[in-house]
């Protein structure tokens, strides 16, 4: 059987319907019709994202919780519809973006209401292109910090708020790049401070990054005293060498040019 049919997005709030875990098929529909069907601006928390035709937002743990699974299904799930490129997925700070590869493929619809005219489409794919060299720019730039804090919320524990509901934790998120630029290293000192600091449920929760600040310097400092000190021996010893490369005279050039001259007076 082939074609396609409309399904109301009222469904999913019906009350005459009993929620449950859903099948990987029913996910996937959810996800279609949580989908922007037009550019549209959404609020995650304490973020506000501008959303293409084809893209949703929400955390793993809004995921998880709307579809009945574990965060870890979850991510498997997102995972094996990017390789079967059904879908795009970048996260950042905690927020999934969720891209249909082929929206129109699933939600092409001839009701005026649920598709963009032809002059707001055609001016959205203007959009779309004149930023997208822009948009590969800058993506290239923040991809080693997005990594960052991607891997620090992987390695949190129970102690760490929601992402999602905690604005502290997205407004304090530059403070992750504050640490890479300290010299501070991903994997030898913020991964562990954070995991180990994170690991037990707390009476109350992280809210901020901050909070991890000074053991993070502490670590890298820990760190950086148990490397080798440079060979400062050998560095005079090469000094000393050179000095004396012209004879035992450690006289400079401008000292032998002078006696010379005063003797051959």
């Amino acid at each position: 059987m082939s074609g396609s049919f409309m399904v109301s997005r009222a469904l999913w709030d019906d009350v005459d319907f009993r929620d449950g875990e859903m099948t990987q098929r029913e996910a996937l529909l959810w996800m279609l019709a949580e989908a922007s069907w037009k550019t549209r601006r959404k609020r995650v928390g304490s973020t506000v994202l501008d959303l293409r035709r084809g893209q949703l937002a929400h955390s793993t743990r809004f995921l998880a919780k709307r579809f009945e699974w574990s965060e870890a299904r979850v991510r498997r799930y997102l995972k094996m519809l990017e390789n079967r490129r059904i879908i795009d997925a970048a996260t950042d700070a905690g927020i999934t973006v969720i891209t249909f590869c082929n929206y129109d493929k699933y939600q092409a619809s001839t009701n005026q209401s649920d598709a963009p005219p032809d002059a707001e489409a055609t001016q959205e794919r203007r959009t779309s292109d004149a930023n997208e060299n822009k948009g590969e720019i800058k993506e290239a730039t923040q991809r080693p910090r997005a990594h960052a804090r991607e891997a620090a919320l992987a390695v949190a524990g129970p102690g760490l708020a929601d992402p999602a509901k905690e604005p502290g934790l997205i407004q304090t998120s530059p403070e992750i790049d504050r640490w890479l630029q300290a010299g501070c290293d991903l994997e030898a000192d913020i991964l562990p401070v954070i995991q180990a600091k994170t690991s037990q449920p707390r009476g109350s929760p992280i809210r901020s990054w901050k909070f991890f600040t000074d053991a993070v310097i502490d670590a890298r400092d820990r760190r950086l005293a148990s490397l080798p000190a440079p060979d400062t021996q050998r560095f005079k010893n090469e000094r000393t060498s050179r000095g004396n490369r012209s004879g035992s005279d450690s006289r400079s050039i401008f000292e032998r040019r002078r006696d010379a001259r005063a003797a051959n007076g």
